[in-house]
């Protein structure tokens, strides 16, 4: 008999289609506490590389949509990603989720601290409420570091803008993604004044850490995104963590295939900056 926590997972796995549909409802609240505390349950006797594969088992199938409620995944023993990305459809356009709302909290935490890639559906969050920015659990010094990453990166960007220097590096006009525009310059005038990385690429492999996702083709084709990096929303980006690749594990299967399509964010609704209460533009680009 498979412990309660099990049982419990069991059970989502079971129905993930009408619970995958119904976590913008009301009862969003009660599915990821439920299935957050099962992970937590497997953590305490798994090691630090298991625990990171089931979180990122738990997004595949957030993202996946699977509507077959035939086909249930028992998480007595590990599933493996490739036979979860195989469930996955393949649209025309890569599909996104519904957004959690605020009490969807610990799925930002998860979706924060996951290795992410472009066989992964877009999932906008950008109705979510921000957190406080004075949230010192979240805001907490990590690893020596009182700025980290992804907020030093944000408010570059917001300077740079306000310099005029958006012909070197910018957020995209929806507001997802930002690209650098000319890389001598920005190597040679920006990052000196926020970052240790004096090299181009000592600065995109911070990025990939962070689990940032080149964009390669489209309109935005050498960008980058992060479904927490949002313009005018700096403290979503609390919820970010190192990922990287955990440690044993064949980085050959992260690699993304070049026929996947990417997220249309001219398609989504502009992002809203809270604290302006506008919609978010950017420069020419």
């Amino acid at each position: 008999m498979p412990p309660n926590g099990m049982r419990s997972m069991m059970h989502f796995t079971g129905t993930a289609g009408d619970l995958l549909f119904s976590a913008a409802s009301a009862a969003e609240s009660r599915l990821y506490d439920q299935v957050r505390t099962a992970l937590l349950q497997r953590q305490i006797l798994a090691r630090e590389n298991e625990r990171l594969a089931l979180e990122e088992q738990y997004l595949h199938m957030l993202r996946s949509g699977i509507q077959n409620k035939n086909k249930g995944y028992s998480m007595g023993s590990p599933v493996s990603l490739g036979f979860l990305a195989a469930q996955m459809p393949h649209q025309a356009t890569a599909p996104t989720m519904p957004p959690p709302t605020k009490n969807g909290i610990k799925a930002l935490e998860a979706l924060g601290s996951s290795l992410r890639s472009k066989t992964d559906p877009y999932i906008d969050v950008s109705a979510v409420e921000d957190p406080d920015a004075d949230d010192s659990n979240l805001r907490r010094t990590r690893g020596g570091v009182s700025e980290p990453f992804p907020e030093k990166l944000h408010r570059m960007l917001d300077e740079a803008e306000e310099r005029g220097q958006t012909d070197i590096v910018s957020f995209y006009s929806h507001g997802r993604a930002f690209g650098v525009h000319d890389i001598d310059r920005f190597v040679s005038e920006i990052m000196p004044k926020y970052f240790k990385q004096s090299k181009w690429n000592s600065f995109a492999r911070q990025l990939n850490l962070y689990g940032f996702v080149r964009i390669s083709s489209g309109p935005d084709a050498g960008g980058y995104y992060h479904e927490l990096f949002l313009k005018g929303r700096p403290n979503l980006s609390f919820h970010m963590r190192r990922v990287g690749v955990p440690q044993g594990e064949d980085r050959r299967k992260y690699k993304v295939k070049s026929s996947l399509v990417e997220p249309d964010f001219y398609s989504m609704k502009p992002v809203v900056a809270q604290t302006m209460n506008h919609p978010v533009t950017s420069a020419s680009r």
